[in-house]
C-alpha cells in the first residue's frame, strides 16, 4: 500500500466522522445515503471525545427528543471501533425486540455496504452477532426482556437503547456495568446509555440526578428538540402565535416553522396533551421528567431566561446554607446580591466540622451581610454551632418545619422561603449562574394549597432527590436584610416581610 492511501486509511481508522462519510450507509428519513452527522450527533461526537481525552474513557447518559439519531450514531461510532481494533466486544441492549433487531439491520447494512479497504471477515454473521474472526471482535445484540442479558463475558463498547423504557432497569444496569472493565482496566472502554424520558420515578432517572450532581463516572449529555433541522413546517394561513409560543421563540431562538411543528405535532400525535409532547421533545431536561400533575413552584422559562440574563449585583449579600442529612444529600451554599446570584455550589461531605470550615472560608471570602443556615433535624445546628464558635458574625438559624412569617399564606418557613424565591423569579430581571443542577433542583420540588389556603411545598424525604442548591438559594429569602452597618453587624429587619426587602 502507497504511502498516500495508508495515511488516508489512517485519517479514517481516528476520525469517526470522516468514516462515518466515507464508509456508513444509512437508511434515513429521506432515503438511503451516507451518514452525514447532524448538528445533534455532532454536539454529541464533541462531548463524548471531550470526555475521552480528559479521562480515558467514555461513560456518558443521553437524554434527547424522539428521532433525533443517536441511536444511529451509536451504532456507526461502534461499529468503527469494532472493526478498527483488536480483541473488542461491543454489545447493544434495547427495550424491545423490534427496535433490537432493527437496530441489528443498521449493523449489517454498515457491514454490507462498508468499503472493501475497511471492511474485516465476518466468520460469524447471524440475527444477533457479527464476529471478526482475524481481528477477534465481535458486535452483539440484546433485548432488555431477557433476564441477565449482557452479564456474561467482557465488554469494551456498550450501547444502551431507550434505557428509561427498559424492563428491570436497575437489576440490568448494574449486570451490563459489571461486564465493562473498570478503574485502569476501563481505558479506552465506552458505555453510551440513550433515551427518551419516561416519568420521574425511573432507575434513569436518578442516574441522570446523579450524573448532573456529578456523583460517578457518567456524564450527563442533554439534546433539545429543537436542534432537528427537520422539525418545522410551513406556517399554516391565518397562523398566529399564542403568548407561551412567543415566549419560546424568544427563549429558544425557535421560528415560526418550528412553532407551527410544535403546535401541530401536540393537538394531532398528542390529542392536545402539551405535557407529553415535553417529555417526547423537550426544551430543556428537566422538562422531560414532567408528569401531568407535578408543576414546579417556579416557571422554568423564567429559570432559564434568569440563566441568560447579564447580572447586576446591588445591595445586601445574603448567604443560604443548606447542610446535608444523609444518603446522596448534599451541603450546598448560596450568594445572592438583591437581583443576582453570584454562586450556588455544592459538596458531599458527611462531616459536619469540615462542612462548617467550608463555609467559614466562603463567608471570609464574600463578606455577606447575613448567613441564613438550615437547623433542620439537628444537622444544621452542628454546622451553626461551630460557625458561632469561629466567632463568625450574622449567622441565622432556619427551621424548614418552623412557622412562616406570613402563616396564613404559608404551611411551614420552607414553603414560605420558596414562595418568596418564586415571587422573587417573577417580579422582572434576574439573573442566575447556567448551572444544569440548580435548574434541575429549583423546577424540581412540587406545591399545592391545604385546606385553609395556605402553600406547602413537597417535603424532601417524598422526593427522589434533595433539592439541595434549590433550597440554598431559597434560605436566602428567609428574612428581609439591609447592609452591614460600621460595626459588622448585619442589620435584620423585623417589619412584615415585604418582597421589595429582598
Amino acid at each position: 500500500m502507497d504511502p498516500e492511501a495508508r495515511e488516508a486509511l489512517r485519517k479514517l481508522r481516528t476520525d469517526y466522522p470522516l468514516f462515518a462519510r466515507k464508509a456508513l450507509t444509512i437508511r434515513g428519513k429521506s432515503g438511503v445515503g451516507p451518514l452525514e452527522l447532524n448538528d445533534a450527533q455532532c454536539f454529541l461526537h464533541n462531548k463524548l471525545e471531550e470526555q475521552r481525552a480528559e479521562i480515558g474513557r467514555v461513560r456518558a447518559l443521553v437524554l434527547k427528543g424522539r428521532q433525533q439519531g443517536v441511536s444511529t450514531y451509536t451504532q456507526g461510532r461502534f461499529y468503527w471501533r469494532t472493526t478498527g481494533q483488536f480483541g473488542v466486544r461491543s454489545y447493544i441492549l434495547t427495550h424491545e425486540d423490534q427496535a433490537t433487531k432493527n437496530l441489528f439491520e443498521m449493523a449489517r447494512r454498515f457491514h454490507e455496504q462498508c468499503p472493501k479497504a475497511l471492511k474485516p471477515r465476518a466468520k460469524r454473521s447471524s440475527t444477533t452477532e457479527l464476529f471478526f474472526d482475524r481481528l477477534d471482535s465481535g458486535y452483539s445484540v440484546g433485548t432488555a426482556r431477557t433476564k441477565g442479558a449482557g452479564r456474561s463475558g467482557t465488554i469494551q463498547n456498550f450501547h444502551g437503547s431507550e434505557v428509561a423504557f427498559w424492563q428491570n432497569q436497575a437489576e440490568h444496569m448494574a449486570g451490563v456495568m459489571q461486564a465493562i472493565p473498570s478503574g485502569n482496566a476501563g481505558e479506552d472502554t465506552e458505555a453510551i446509555l440513550e433515551t427518551t424520558a419516561n416519568g420521574p420515578e425511573e432507575a434513569f432517572h436518578d442516574m441522570w440526578v446523579k450524573a448532573e450532581r456529578g456523583i460517578g463516572e457518567f456524564m450527563p449529555v442533554f439534546i433539545p428538540w429543537y436542534w432537528q433541522q427537520e422539525y418545522r413546517i410551513p406556517v399554516p394561513k391565518g397562523f398566529e402565535l399564542e403568548p407561551e409560543e412567543e415566549g419560546l421563540m424568544e427563549l429558544y431562538g425557535l421560528d415560526r416553522e418550528q412553532v407551527a411543528w410544535r403546535r401541530n405535532k401536540i393537538e394531532t400525535d398528542f390529542n392536545g396533551e402539551e405535557w407529553i409532547f415535553k417529555q417526547e421533545y423537550p426544551n430543556y431536561a428537566a422538562e422531560a421528567f414532567q408528569v401531568p400533575n407535578q408543576w414546579p413552584l417556579v416557571s422554568p422559562e423564567a429559570v432559564i431566561r434568569a440563566q441568560q440574563a447579564e447580572p447586576f449585583p446591588q445591595g445586601p449579600k445574603v448567604m443560604g446554607v443548606d447542610v446535608a442529612r444523609q444518603g446522596n444529600d448534599r451541603s450546598a451554599v448560596a450568594l445572592r446580591q438583591g437581583r443576582a446570584v453570584h454562586f450556588v455550589s455544592a459538596r458531599q461531605d458527611p462531616d459536619l466540622m469540615s462542612v462548617a470550615s467550608w463555609v467559614a472560608k466562603l463567608i471570609k471570602l464574600h463578606q455577606p451581610d447575613a448567613i441564613f443556615v438550615d437547623g433542620s433535624g439537628g444537622y444544621g445546628s452542628g454546622v451553626i454551632d461551630r460557625l458561632r464558635q469561629m466567632g463568625v458574625p450574622g449567622v441565622v438559624e432556619v427551621q424548614f418545619g418552623g412557622r412562616a412569617r406570613e402563616r396564613d399564606r404559608y404551611k411551614n418557613k420552607r414553603s414560605e422561603i420558596w414562595g418568596e424565591m418564586a415571587a422573587w423569579f417573577r417580579q422582572g430581571s434576574v439573573s442566575i449562574p447556567g448551572d444544569g443542577d440548580l435548574q434541575a433542583d429549583i423546577l424540581r420540588p412540587d406545591h399545592g394549597h391545604d385546606h385553609s389556603g395556605r402553600m406547602w411545598l413537597q417535603r424532601k424525604e417524598d422526593m427522589v432527590a434533595s433539592p439541595d442548591k434549590g433550597d440554598a438559594l431559597a434560605l436566602t429569602f428567609s428574612e428581609p436584610v439591609r447592609q452591614r452597618q460600621a460595626s459588622g453587624r448585619p442589620r435584620r429587619e423585623h417589619r412584615p416581610a415585604t418582597r421589595a426587602g429582598y
